[in-house]
């Protein structure tokens, strides 16, 4: 979503640095975090 210009991040509720994370997360692991904390046992 676009909002002047700047990119709003929002998965599932999550918002702000912890959906960067989420992405990042995503990215380098294949799997998606939908729910937080973001630990190894969820990624496993």
């Amino acid at each position: 979503m676009q909002y002047a210009g700047r990119e709003i991040t929002t998965i599932e509720g999550i918002t702000g640095a912890a959906a960067a994370i989420a992405i990042a997360v995503h990215h380098a692991t294949g799997r998606r975090v939908r729910d937080l904390p973001i630990t190894l046992d969820k990624l496993l």
